[in-house]
């Protein structure tokens, strides 16, 4: 019906059209009638009936089924309409849904509305009904309109808001990814807001200029060293006016968006290896280390940026391989020796304040991002025995001061309460970055243990990894939502643990469990499935972010009815910005990473590490650790908060049918040993036959 508004219709337009020779006029005001052929509605007031509805709408179901009608308006006004309005659709999605004033609430939902938005200009518009020339046009008005407008320099003017940003650059990035190169007035358009948007006030606006920038760098390699140089100027410009008095408000995030630019530029280096020299890598090792050395020099403020910025950097030199790596590699290690010390009796005593925890938990995790990302391009290469023994060590270290960490927050933490809130229950903004910190920390430790490679870890330390891990995702003091989340849930009011819209949903892990790929039942479940609904692919992905915002799903099997519980947390690249400067196979292939908040990566990570480790244990090994996760389940501490408790046998469920999965795709005797017999097999058995049930009615 909507879409019948634009179509002409023949209307009586009135005429001022009365003459002195005219018989019939009846004085000067006379008007005559005559027809017109125009739509019913404009563009603009087509679309405010369905953004007014939108926001009005309280529910997500109710947002989300309103761009579906998006989606089938926009398709069946087709292509013709969408290039010659695409102004008015960019325009009105910015101004009356993006920027619309709303009761404050969870960041998913701001974020559930860029990933709406993102599908229809990307997915929908970009892809399908844009003509190569639209696509060009489409660059030049989003920057025009959007990506120029900040900084507003001239009086009156009102710079975007940073949704609105983050939109046009992702938007920019697709095109530019999707033409496969830069014509000139694209280069013309986008090259230097680009750059100026990686000093954006916010982090989400910076990782997505630096996205942008890298696919933009990709599709014109000619212009990588200038931006190169560029970008290594504002750094180390920054750097050395960070610790004066005169330095910016914004040094600090401006700074580390920087890095996160020349980072994301590195990572496309090996994939245009001939357009930067060698030197100027070299020139960037030299510039992070000279930062590293000169951090102890400075406050804690002034040092966080610093180590952040240099351990950016170094990340994003990784991607260069072995060629560059191996000349530099005693330098690394000596680094990260540095960087991840043992712990001391004076780093992990209870009287430290929340912020020395925070910048020594910030410090290790920064260090252990270049480790990632070094046993990611170059264990192969690099990663002797010696090497890697150093490296475990390290990791070691870092997981003692983690849990030290943890240990020092158990009495204010726990079901009822919150380690990010203070003694009167008030939100501590310093207890919430360190706790953040610490899972990126330990999410960090779990992925470099994997990369190292479990059969060269001693036994104790694989059980000591097995214990930490599984006390992650299972153990009932796990807990790290808010007290008011908790007391819902113990007063009886909880409902469903896919219906959470806090981003945390208990713990819950984002990991997927599938029996087969036929038992998927929605689009985009696994890479190349089509839809066995036989749906539109755009309005598949759409109708995945009713309760999942996440394309994986786990399918719990109870009799006579297959049941399929998706997962109620979002996910967004400035999570881990580090995905930037990973290497891929190319840009065409790439797409916008999406990992999910701290809080739920580092349960991923402990669940994927607990599956790899607990195979290779002895028979009395493995059934002491299932025996564990099993009882923590039937913990009588988990009846005071139905949330969680859905969440530990959630998370158990997959964590040892995982486990499974592994162990019999594993040629190992000792596995086949282990897992084969009855003890274990009675256990995981009963276990599972219990809790897909209990699954069940918690969905």
């Amino acid at each position: 019906m909507l879409a019948s508004t634009q179509t002409p219709k023949t209307q009586p337009v009135a005429k001022a059209a009365a003459t002195e020779t005219d018989p019939d006029a009846d004085g000067p005001s006379a008007i005559a009638v005559e027809t017109a052929n125009k739509p019913i509605l404009s563009p603009a007031e087509m679309f405010s009936c369905l953004s007014t509805q939108f926001n009005k709408a309280t529910s997500r179901k109710t947002r989300i089924g309103i761009f579906d009608f998006y989606t089938s308006l926009i398709s069946t006004l087709g292509m013709n309409f969408a290039e010659t309005n695409y102004v008015t659709i960019v325009k009105h999605f910015f101004t009356e849904i993006v920027t619309t004033p709303r009761p404050p609430g969870a960041r998913d939902d701001s974020v559930l509305i860029i990933k709406l938005v993102g599908i229809i200009l990307r997915d929908l518009i970009g892809i399908r009904l844009l003509s190569e020339q639209g696509q060009i046009s489409a660059i030049q008005e989003l920057s025009s309109s959007y990506l120029k407008k900040w900084p507003a320099l001239m009086p009156g003017q009102i710079a975007p808001d940073s949704p609105v940003l983050v939109i046009a650059l992702k938007e920019v990035a697709g095109l530019v990814q999707q033409l496969g190169n830069a014509p000139p007035p694209v280069q013309e358009a986008i090259a230097d807001p680009l750059v100026t948007l990686l000093g954006h006030p916010s982090l989400d606006t910076r990782v997505a200029a630096a996205w942008a920038l890298r696919n933009f760098c990709y599709a014109a390699p000619l212009r990588i060293p200038k931006i190169v140089l560029s970008v290594l100027e504002l750094v180390q410009r920054d750097m050395a006016t960070i610790a004066t008095p005169t330095a910016p408000s914004d040094i600090a995030t401006r700074s580390i968006g920087h890095a996160y630019g020349l980072g994301a530029l590195f990572s496309v280096i090996p994939e245009r290896p001939l357009y930067v020299s060698a030197d100027l890598s070299a020139k960037v090792f030299d510039t992070a280390t000279q930062l590293l050395r000169r951090a102890g020099e400075h406050d804690m403020h002034v040092a966080s940026v610093e180590i952040e910025v240099a351990w950016t950097i170094i990340a994003a030199l990784m991607a260069l391989g072995p060629s560059f790596v191996r000349a530099n590699l005693p330098q690394l290690l000596v680094l990260w020796r540095n960087a991840l010390p043992k712990p001391t009796t004076k780093d992990t005593s209870s009287n430290r304040d929340m912020e020395q925890w925070s910048f020594l938990l910030h410090v290790r995790s920064c260090a252990l991002g270049a480790v990632r990302a070094f046993l990611q391009h170059n264990t192969q290469v690099l990663a002797s025995r010696d090497v890697v023994r150093r490296l475990a060590g390290l990791l070691g270290n870092a997981l003692a001061l983690a849990n030290a960490f943890v240990t020092s927050q158990t009495p204010a933490s726990g079901p009822g309460g919150s380690p990010n809130t203070n003694n009167l229950g008030i939100v501590d903004p310093s207890a919430t970055l360190a706790v953040t910190r610490e899972a990126l920390l330990r999410r960090l430790i779990y992925q470099c243990f994997a990369h190292v490679g479990y059969t060269s870890l001693p036994e104790a330390t694989q059980m000591s990894l097995l214990q930490s891990t599984s006390a992650l995702f299972s153990s009932p003091e796990g807990f790290q939502g808010s007290a008011l989340q908790a007391a819902i849930a113990s007063a009886g009011n909880f409902t469903s643990l896919w219906n959470t819209t806090d981003g945390y949903a208990y713990g819950v892990t984002t990991l997927s469990v599938t029996e087969d790929e036929d038992a998927l039942t929605s689009a985009g479940s696994l890479p190349g499935q089509r839809d066995k609904l036989n749906r539109d692919s755009i309005e598949a992905k759409i109708d995945s972010l009713v309760s999942s915002f996440r394309s994986c799903s786990f399918y719990a099997y109870v009799p006579h009815r297959r049941v399929q519980i998706t997962q109620p947390v979002i996910g967004s690249c400035e999570y881990d910005a580090l995905m930037l400067c990973h290497a891929q196979a190319g840009v065409s292939e790439l797409e916008w990473p999406e990992p999910p908040p701290p809080s739920t990566a580092v349960v991923d990570a402990a669940i994927e590490l607990f599956a790899a480790l607990l195979p290779l244990q002895d028979v009395t090994s493995c059934k002491a650790v299932v025996r564990d996760v099993i009882e923590s389940t039937r913990s009588p501490k988990l009846e005071k908060n139905a949330g969680r408790k859905a969440a530990v046998v959630v998370n158990s469920t997959i964590a040892l049918t995982l486990t499974l999965r592994v162990a019999a795709s594993s040629s190992s005797r000792q596995t086949r040993d282990s897992f084969g017999s009855t003890q274990i097999g009675d256990l995981l058995s009963s276990f599972l036959k219990v809790s897909t049930s209990l699954v069940f009615l918690f969905h």
